[in-house]
């Protein structure tokens, strides 16, 4: 076969480009905060309807339907405990991460909202989890 009359695409990426490497610490800052957000927001939601389900549960405490209500409220709990480990898991990364960056760089509100973050992962409890 001749290859000159092969075409075929080829890309090495950009010289002197590192990968995984983000040009702008800000909004990469930004990125994982939100993403921390999403994640705690998904372990509260997970906690609330834990807590229906045991609302429920001695509400209708004879019979199967109490019994439902026992499953759903201990897999909601479980949920929360999952997604509330996940969440530490990024903030670890996060922190890890961040820690290497120039903090000069940073927008100061950025900062400060990312302090704010911490405080409140570190004083955050959840109730009913092992």
């Amino acid at each position: 076969m001749d290859e000159q009359n092969e075409t075929y695409l080829a890309h090495y990426g950009v010289l002197g480009m590192k990968w995984g490497v983000r040009k702008n610490p800000q909004r990469a800052y930004t990125k994982a905060s939100k993403k921390y957000n999403k994640l705690e927001k998904k372990a509260n939601k997970s906690l609330d309807q834990a807590g229906k389900y045991n609302r429920r549960r001695t509400k209708y405490s004879l019979g199967n339907i109490g019994n439902y209500n026992e499953a759903r409220a201990k897999r909601s709990y479980d949920k929360a405990y999952k997604r509330t480990k996940k969440a530490a898991k990024w903030m670890k990364a996060m922190k890890k991460e961040f820690a290497k960056q120039d903090v000069v760089s940073l927008d100061q509100d950025l900062v400060n909202r990312g302090n704010i973050m911490i405080e409140r992962y570190r004083n955050m409890s959840v109730k009913g989890l092992p």
